[in-house]
Parts: structure tokens; C-alpha cells; sequence
């Protein structure tokens, strides 16, 4: 019975030392990634409008989308990006509907941000 005891204890360390050493590696990508995250928005300021695609992505997978806004805005003004234009659009609506529910209130942008999202959106389709 000791041995089935040491043998259950012996495969618990392990299996703790495997999961300990896949966190350090996901902390090492993550910290890498950000680093890519930063040559990317150096890219995008210096005209690498791919750049802004892949922010884009990684944004929009992220838990919060809103993060690209500023980014989006450059891209937008800066390189007359479509995409760019409508993903203003979508940002700012986005917070109108993530904060719907919470406080039951139909519209939650003033009329100045709608009209501000809303003209991304108009030079996003070519108006």
C-alpha cells in the first residue's frame, strides 16, 4: 500500500512539473508576442499597412476588440484604409452593444460619437 501511495505521489509531481514548465513557455511567447505587437505598431506608423491587418486580427481575437480603435483611427486618416474606416465603425458600436445589457439604456453613445463612428462608416463604403 506505501508503494501505491508513493507511486500516486511520484506521478503527481510530474504531472505538476509538466504543467509548470508549459506555463514558462506560454509566458515566453506571450512576452515575445508583445514584443512583435510593438514591431508591428512601429510597421503601421511607418506605412506597413499588412501590419495593420495583422494587429487587426490579433485585436479582434483578443477579449477586448476595442484595443485596435486607436490603431484602426491611424490606419483610417493615415492610409485611407477601408478597412480601417469600418473597423472605427465597429469599435465604437461595439461599446454601445457590450454596455447595452448592462445598463438597459438602448443608446449609449451621445450624438457626436454616432456621428464621428458613423462617418467611418460612410467613407468606409465610398460615400
Amino acid at each position: 500500500m506505501n508503494i501505491t501511495l508513493l507511486l500516486r505521489f511520484m506521478f503527481l509531481a510530474l504531472l505538476i512539473s509538466c504543467d509548470s514548465k508549459s506555463t514558462d513557455d506560454e509566458k515566453k511567447k506571450n512576452i515575445d508576442f508583445s514584443g512583435d505587437l510593438r514591431q508591428l505598431k512601429i510597421n503601421l506608423l511607418q506605412g506597413d499597412t499588412n501590419a495593420y491587418l495583422q494587429l487587426r486580427d490579433f485585436y479582434f481575437q483578443s477579449s477586448d476588440p476595442s484595443n485596435i480603435l486607436s490603431w484602426s483611427i491611424i490606419a483610417a486618416n493615415k492610409f485611407k484604409s477601408q478597412q480601417a474606416r469600418y473597423d472605427v465603425f465597429d469599435c465604437m458600436q461595439s461599446i454601445n452593444s457590450h454596455f447595452r445589457s448592462s445598463t438597459g439604456t438602448q443608446n449609449l453613445l451621445d450624438s457626436a460619437t454616432n456621428h464621428f463612428s458613423r462617418s467611418f462608416l460612410d467613407t468606409s463604403m465610398g460615400h
